[in-house]
């Protein structure tokens, strides 16, 4: 279902002593994306990958660089952290969350990096905010102090509010129309995931094995290098096999597609798709499916923040096999071969228009 959000921070003083500070989140560092300084990218937030890469962090410029602060959110609820009531000396009375980090602004350069492991410990002494790397889409609104005390639990003068979006939960995978299908070129189509936030915001990861179906990792003979990058990476999800229809370039980072999720399958190619897109087309010759075999296709769901969920349950498809329409005709059929049985389905007129094109085959033979 992988930040702060680019927004810019209002240091607002009560009072006659009020002055205006602004700040502006400049970069999110960390997991499989390394660092992101894109506002589309900064917006989607903190994801799983984040969470574990103990080396994930913030960096906010401003315009004038407070010399300290301190630093608080709202646990992700309603509550105003600007409020004294709710920042109490005594643990056991404190609603928002009160985050010890160590960072220390650069006056020289304008700017703060503020680790996320130091968000995602929490309130030390209420134990409350702990969870922050565990749940689901969640914004929370940090309130940013300007202050020299360890902890300020009383009116504060010169402050920032801004909105930390962080989402450690990958969504569930969908659900096939169909669980079988037949032919050559084929598309698939499957129901959207619809219990996860920004429906809209959601990819689909669709990952092709041509080695057949039900396979297992240890069937397959997939090991982690089997399912590494290079496996899943733009080449392996060609025009050849994958058509263009819902399948972008922008969208099929390294990011949305990870080495757990993919090592049950001994990867072909995968493709992904474009925002809200839920189906895609293949073409089974081009991606190395026989005459006769069959490829196993399954797909995983993409979230808004980057965090890629398992893989479905399996749909097997099968190249057809035999003499049909389209190897009758000079030239073939450029779509390939219809799904279903060479056959089926088919008037007495179209078959005798067959029965004419197999003599006049048999004429030029014999020429």
């Amino acid at each position: 279902m992988r930040t702060f959000l680019a927004l810019s921070f209002l240091f607002a003083a009560q009072g006659a002593a009020a002055q205006t500070f602004t700040a502006t989140v400049s970069a999110l560092r960390g997991g499989d994306a390394g660092e992101r300084t894109d506002t589309q990218d900064i917006v989607k937030g903190f994801n799983a990958a984040d969470c574990a890469d103990p080396n994930a962090e913030l960096v906010i410029e401003f315009n004038r660089t407070p010399t300290q602060f301190d630093l608080w959110h709202n646990d992700g609820s309603s509550i105003d952290c600007t409020l004294t009531d709710n920042r109490q000396s005594n643990p056991a009375d404190r609603n928002c969350v009160h985050i010890a980090t160590s960072a220390t602004p650069d006056v020289a350069s304008g700017s703060v990096v503020i680790p996320l492991a130091d968000i995602a410990a929490g309130d030390a002494d209420s134990g409350k905010g702990t969870d922050v790397c565990s749940r689901n889409r969640t914004t929370y609104t940090f309130l940013l102090i300007s202050s020299s005390a360890a902890i300020e639990t009383g009116e504060i003068t010169e402050y920032a509010t801004f909105n930390l979006s962080i989402d450690a939960v990958a969504p569930p995978p969908p659900t096939f129309e169909t669980t079988s299908r037949t032919g050559n070129r084929i598309t698939l189509s499957w129901d959207p995931v619809s219990d996860v936030d920004m429906v809209t915001q959601l990819r689909y990861v669709v990952a092709v094995d041509n080695a057949g179906c039900g396979l297992t990792t240890s069937d397959a003979g997939a090991s982690d290098a089997g399912a590494s990058d290079a496996g899943a990476s733009d080449a392996g999800a060609s025009d050849a096999g994958m058509s263009d229809a819902g399948t972008s370039d922008a969208g099929a980072s390294d990011a949305g597609t990870s080495d757990a999720g993919m090592s049950a399958m001994a990867l072909v190619s995968t493709s992904e798709t474009g925002l809200g897109e839920s189906s895609i087309t293949l073409d089974l010759g081009a991606l190395g499916v026989p005459n006769g075999g069959s490829a196993g296709v399954r797909v995983a769901t993409v979230d808004q923040a980057g965090n890629q969920g398992e893989f479905s349950s399996e749909v097997c498809l099968t190249r057809q096999t035999g003499v049909g329409p389209c190897d009758v005709l000079e030239g073939g059929c450029p779509d390939g071969c219809a799904v279903g049985a060479p056959f089926s389905g088919r008037s007495p007129a179209w078959l005798a228009l067959v029965a004419l094109a197999l003599v006049l085959a048999l004429r030029r033979g014999r020429r």
